[in-house]
């Protein structure tokens, strides 16, 4: 059994810790690591200096991203696979990019004025479709696996899976409590949702309880923010005021990090 992760950040510990317990109980043989963020990546060798020598099937997007420098556009490309995945348009993978998308701010603030011109996007593009159809070619996963959707390459691998029939599960809030699921596409809303939606207007139909629990859900979030996955949940602990400051140069390197990191979340 193949497995290929979409890894955004953190998700590579989360993914690789996942892919670990796949190979001990499920029989999993191989992975493939589609990494996004060079910066965690650093920070992850760290923790796991063998990573790179365990047989994994490695794909750097900052590597892959900066190979896109070199080549020129092709429209006639991208107008090939949008026919070879029944896509219309190609350009939702690039708007929820926002490395692509936003300019060299984008982690402090709104910066819209992008880095890269239309033609290097289109190029970078190019370059993600290639990659992306022969990953699925060379690797032949089982299925794959992704949190949320914000880069290309998550997009691109939602349509190749769909085109080559290979399940995709996307992890992703539920935006009720604190529940999460597994999505089948990285469309919004979830078909699983509304699956289970519709399942339940049958239901309520003879089970009061479950339509009972709907109708204090809705009354609690009307009343307060709606918490979900991802928002710290309040806490009754006072402030804590014993902590140290920390260094000024270490603020410093901190932010050079972020600010000039390739591609940082």
């Amino acid at each position: 059994m193949k497995v290929l992760f979409h890894c955004q950040a953190q998700t590579l510990d989360l993914f690789y810790d996942l892919f670990s317990y796949l190979k001990e109980t499920k029989g999993a043989s191989k992975a493939c690591f589609i990494i996004s963020d060079s910066y965690h990546y650093k920070k992850f060798l760290n923790q796991n200096p063998n990573f790179e020598n365990e047989g994994h099937l490695i794909i750097k997007e900052w590597v892959l991203n900066k190979s896109s420098e070199n080549i020129k556009p092709d429209i006639n490309i991208i107008e090939e696979y949008q026919k070879k995945l029944s896509i219309n348009n190609l350009w939702a993978p690039i708007s929820a990019d926002r490395r692509i998308m936003w300019g060299p701010k984008y982690n402090f603030r709104q910066d819209y004025k992008s880095l890269h011109s239309h033609d290097e996007i289109l190029s970078l593009l190019s370059v993600s479709l290639m990659e992306m159809e022969r990953i699925i070619n060379d690797f032949k996963p089982n299925f794959m696996v992704s949190f949320i959707c914000t880069t290309v390459m998550d997009y691109l691998g939602d349509y190749f899976s769909r085109k080559e029939n290979i399940p995709f599960l996307n992890l992703r809030a539920t935006r009720i409590e604190n529940y999460m699921h597994f999505a089948p596409s990285v469309e919004e809303p979830s078909n699983l949702l509304k699956e289970v939606y519709d399942n339940f207007q049958e239901i309520t139909k003879s089970n009061i309880e479950i339509l009972e629990d709907a109708k204090l859900f809705i009354k609690n979030s009307s009343k307060s923010l709606i918490k979900y996955e991802g928002v710290f949940l309040p806490t009754q602990k006072p402030p804590q005021a014993n902590f140290k400051l920390p260094r000024l140069n270490r603020i410093f390197k901190n932010l050079k990090e972020m600010y000039t990191s390739e591609y940082q979340y």
